[in-house]
């Protein structure tokens, strides 16, 4: 009896998370205004949280962070832009910690809209990368990045 209650509560508790997320397709959908969805159009900071891997959790402008996390390893990425145009702002640190906004363009692959390419128009600063979108909310930004 006991089993079977904790079987049927873990079944419901996992309806209702799926039923909760969004699909990453639909917020991403391109359509003749362009991108629709909360990616785009806000500026997105990488949170330091924990996280498996190459996984980057991004949270908004004006989200309000822990208290000091600490920089570790280098720095990949520490901002995001993308809007629906197409433009893509990498946001860094320059020199002496100052902050640096980098422009570019960003295009969802062909065959799977939820990897997007980078490119800057500074291709020094660094060279084109992609970003597998795997969940976005109105307060979460979860990217994997690809080599």
């Amino acid at each position: 009896m006991r089993i079977s209650i904790l079987s049927l509560l873990t079944a419901f508790v996992a309806l209702v998370l799926v039923a909760c997320t969004e699909n990453v397709g639909d917020l991403m959908r391109l359509n003749p205004e362009g991108p629709t969805g909360p990616l785009y159009g806000r500026s997105w900071y990488n949170s330091h949280e924990a996280r498996p891997g190459d996984t980057v959790i991004y949270r908004p402008q004006g989200y309000i962070m822990p208290p000091s996390v600490p920089r570790y390893g280098p720095v990949y990425l520490d901002g995001l832009r993308f809007d629906k145009d197409g433009q893509f702002t990498f946001y860094t640190f320059g020199p002496a910690d100052a902050p640096e906004a980098h422009i570019g363009r960003w295009e969802p692959m062909e065959e799977n809209q939820d990897i997007l390419t980078m490119t800057l128009e500074n291709t020094e600063l660094r060279p084109p990368f992609r970003l597998r979108v795997l969940r976005v909310e109105n307060d979460k930004l979860v990217v994997l990045r690809l080599r």
